[in-house]
């Protein structure tokens, strides 16, 4: 005889059949499952419960040294990524994730600061460890981003300390965009793209570190966010 299994907070089996919906008469007991519309466009995910990409096509993930899964502080899942101790970050190297082939693109993460900096780094396109193509926040109001010119200011409502926020960097043409909490904050103009790629998450450069911790990391070939938007239903990142 079959039997009812929820095996995770996403997916309900009866036997070995996944439900999408479950009714007892005529009463409406499990939803439809939601469904990510993006899902196929997405070119990296690292969920922050271990260090594997759960995109449609994983890619690998590089770890530094000290590299940590922390399962106290996370947003969603089981664990986040732990950057505090200043010499850990994750690095990807792989032509389908070079900045030059997208003309739309959206990176998104939630980020919990432990300590406000002029230099935390949250990642960063680049084929070398010089500080171009990076983003970094500086002290509690600032996001900036650094092309190969003087850096260039995104003035943010807040970023405070110990609490979860959701960050999105929308890569639209040429041109960027940051959402911060679902709440557009401001853009930027980038002055060159790397013509290859080596994408570090946690850091920019090989020591500026994100003080702090990430988690749902996500890239995306779209543009998900065109006005503002509620990151705790509209992102997906939590099914």
């Amino acid at each position: 005889m079959s039997t009812l299994n929820l095996n995770n907070a996403n997916a309900l089996y009866y036997g070995d059949t996944q439900a999408q919906k479950l009714y007892k008469g005529s009463e409406l007991l499990y939803p439809e499952l939601n469904t990510d519309p993006y899902y196929n466009d997405v070119l990296l995910y690292l969920k922050g419960d271990d260090f594997t990409d759960s995109s449609p096509n994983p890619k690998t993930v590089n770890l530094s040294t000290g590299s940590i899964i922390n399962t106290s502080i996370k947003k969603y899942g089981s664990g986040s990524f732990d950057f505090r101790n200043g010499n850990s970050f994750l690095s990807i190297n792989n032509a389908n994730l070079w900045l030059n082939n997208f003309l739309s693109l959206t990176i998104e993460f939630w980020y919990y600061c432990t300590l406000h900096s002029s230099d935390t780094g949250i990642l960063q396109f680049d084929g070398t460890l010089s500080y171009q193509n990076m983003w970094r926040f500086y002290d509690s109001a600032q996001l900036n981003y650094l092309g190969n010119s003087s850096p260039q200011r995104i003035f943010i409502t807040n970023r405070p300390l110990n609490t979860w926020i959701h960050c999105a960097i929308i890569h639209d043409n040429g041109a960027y965009r940051y959402y911060q909490n679902g709440i557009l904050q401001g853009g930027a103009n980038p002055s060159a793209i790397p013509t290859v790629g080596l994408l570090r998450i946690g850091t920019y450069g090989s020591d500026y570190p994100s003080r702090g911790f990430i988690d749902s990391f996500r890239i995306t070939e779209a543009i998900r966010y065109t006005s503002d938007f509620n990151p705790e239903t509209d992102t997906y990142l939590a099914y």
